[in-house]
């Protein structure tokens, strides 16, 4: 993947400022770089950016909430191509609830969604409000189950691509939010013990 921006991707235990964090961090990138996109995946919405006199303007960080629906289609979309095909499984329902079953499939799309606003060329910079640690481990390690779930196929070549996207240190880093408090950084770090 040449093209495409740099992914900030912030994590860490619920209520330690992941979403404030965020917000500043995409202000100040916007300062520094241009056009930056902030995408919320986790539940509501993103507080609105706070200007002052070092802000980004406002048209400057856009930000993306992630719709499941329009993310399927879109994940479908390069897995199946074809239009008539896409739109007869996003209205079945009995796909729509395999889909919702099926293990990693709902990680697969938030991650597809990540990667497209990255490889869009207004972009230098995507920050992603991420959700908790424990579900971003899913959601990072979703690519690369499906690779191996399904190793043949138009399904298997998105699946690597994503793959390949999260693990590409120069253009996807993970940044761990906590606060100093034993609980939130244990749990930052992965410690369970």
């Amino acid at each position: 993947m040449a093209k495409g921006a740099r992914v900030l991707y912030l994590t860490g235990k619920g209520g330690v400022g992941k979403t404030f964090l965020a917000e500043r961090i995409a202000a100040r990138l916007a300062v520094l770089t241009g056009r930056v996109a902030l995408i919320s995946l986790g539940p509501g919405e993103a507080a609105v950016l706070e200007s002052d006199a070092s802000a980004a303007p406002d048209d400057a960080v856009e930000l993306h909430m992630l719709d499941d629906r329009a993310a399927m289609a879109q994940l479908l979309s390069r897995v199946v191509g074809l239009r008539v095909i896409l739109d007869r499984l996003l209205d079945s329902r009995t796909f729509s609830a395999v889909a919702a079953a099926a293990p990693g499939v709902r990680e697969l799309v938030a991650m597809s969604f990540i990667q497209d606003v990255a490889t869009r060329d207004r972009y230098r910079w995507v920050v992603v409000d991420a959700p908790s640690t424990g579900h971003s481990l899913a959601l990072l390690a979703a690519p690369g189950r499906m690779a191996r779930m399904a190793p043949f196929g138009p399904a298997a070549r998105v699946a690597r691509d994503l793959e390949t996207f999260v693990r590409d240190g120069r253009r996807f880093r993970v940044g761990l939010v906590s606060t100093p408090e034993e609980l939130a950084a244990r749990e930052a770090v992965g410690a369970d013990d």
